[in-house]
């Protein structure tokens, strides 16, 4: 019998077998979400993933045991048994996953259910790709570790992540990291099964781990032995703004991997809306007259800030100045970034100073298009402003009285009136 019969028989046997199992681990969320009680969601939640990840360790530990007999006894392809043993297995776990995001987002109408079922094929990939590589290097019980954390990280996730994958920052970096742990399982599965480097077996399970290790972890490296602060994980991430009667405001509508952010601006006195997308090194600073929103910009590696003018009526963005602030000046999305004034005439701007830990205070004139430095280096507080006319009170240890004709500052000698 030919190495081609022998191969057709063995890839349409694991096809079978990975249809069975992936019907299988489907029972798990249709009787628990359909019971709809507190538990049965839970004991489903966990139980589904729970079974894939103990079916990839189970199978890849089956598939290392038979390698030296197979290879000694039957003329074996790399490529038809990569497909057999992985590729199947790993299309019915992503199938099982999108199942499992959309009955779950139908469950707790959440409204998100195209994302939620991206979020889960990615979880169950990343999942079942990890788990596989490690039970081929090791055995099964250093891959059931890793499925006890992979069920830990879903318990974890699972009132941000897997509700609402857009809520929040650290549920993008979440994505991320099931986007790169999915690549490097898959990755590592390939290095394993098929010989494209020349070497022994311990030379191709060595460097499949550390494959899976360095796709999936190697990010987070610099942060542990970076100065930088890991705050800066989440620095490049917009932040929302709203007007002082909460009529304007303007935010992230979705951050997703892999493209620009689409911002949001919503007026809700006239129920006028507006989206673009804009780079992620962006923060709203305020709202001028007409539906001019003012923002601030700067790419890594840029010296400048830029203050920018997004005209919503024609959605049209325009540079009004650019700042001399130095690298990484932009402040973070948690961080008081500025305010305008009431007509839009002016912009104040705070920006990590390049003399120390404090905030350089930048005011801009939007009609001259001109900025001055107010303050360098000022210690935190100063995020109060009153407008009077051509004059502005900035708040904080101690009170600016500001020309704004002049773009000047100098100590205020009176109290300032707390903003509402």
């Amino acid at each position: 019998m030919g190495s081609t019969s022998i191969w057709g028989r063995v890839i349409w046997k694991e096809f079978r077998e990975s249809i069975l199992i992936g019907l299988l681990c489907l029972v798990f969320p249709i009787v628990g979400f359909s019971m709809k009680t507190s538990t049965s969601v839970v004991l489903a939640g966990m139980a589904t993933p729970a079974a894939i990840f103990i079916w990839a360790a189970a199978k890849a530990n089956v598939r290392s045991s038979r390698r030296e007999f197979e290879t000694t006894h039957l003329p074996l392809p790399a490529a038809p048994e990569w497909v057999a043993s992985f590729v199947f297995p790993a299309i019915v776990a992503a199938a099982v996953g999108a199942c499992y995001g959309y009955w779950g987002s139908a469950l707790g109408n959440s409204g998100h259910a195209g994302a939620l079922t991206l979020v889960a094929m990615r979880y169950f990939l990343a999942g079942f790709g990890t788990i596989y590589v490690i039970s081929t290097v090791f055995t099964v019980w250093p891959a059931t570790v890793v499925s006890l954390g992979w069920l830990f990280f879903a318990a974890y996730m699972t009132d941000s992540l897997f509700k609402n994958p857009h809520a929040s920052p650290s549920n993008l970096h979440a994505i991320i990291f099931l986007h790169r742990a999915a690549i490097a399982g898959a990755l590592g599965s390939v290095v394993f099964s098929i010989p494209l480097l020349k070497g022994s077996l311990r030379v191709r399970q060595v460097t499949a781990l550390l494959l899976v290790a360095g796709i999936t972890f190697g990010p987070y490296v610099k942060l542990i032995w970076s100065p930088e602060p890991a705050s800066d994980l989440y620095s490049r991430i917009p932040a929302e703004k709203s007007s002082q009667d909460r009529s304007l405001t303007v935010k992230p509508a979705e951050l997703t991997w892999g493209s620009e952010p689409l911002l949001s601006y919503t007026d809700y006195r006239s129920s006028f809306s507006r989206e673009r997308e804009f780079p992620w090194e962006t923060r709203p600073i305020g709202f001028g007259r007409r539906g001019t929103v003012y923002l601030a910009q700067q790419r890594p590696h840029e010296k400048e800030v830029t203050i920018l003018a997004w005209d919503t009526s024609t959605d049209h963005v325009e540079d009004v100045v650019r700042l001399r602030a130095g690298r990484k000046a932009l402040r973070g999305f948690w961080e008081w970034s500025g305010t305008v004034s009431p007509d839009g005439h002016y912009v104040l701007i705070g920006t990590n100073s390049q003399l120390g830990e404090g905030t350089d205070l930048w005011m801009v004139d939007t009609a001259r298009k001109t900025s001055a430095v107010l303050l360098a280096n000022a210690p935190s507080g100063y995020d109060e402003v009153e407008w009077f006319g051509d004059k502005a009170i900035v708040g904080g240890g101690k009170a600016l009285e500001v020309d704004l004709k002049e773009m000047k500052a100098s100590v205020a000698d009176f109290a300032l009136a707390k903003e509402k």
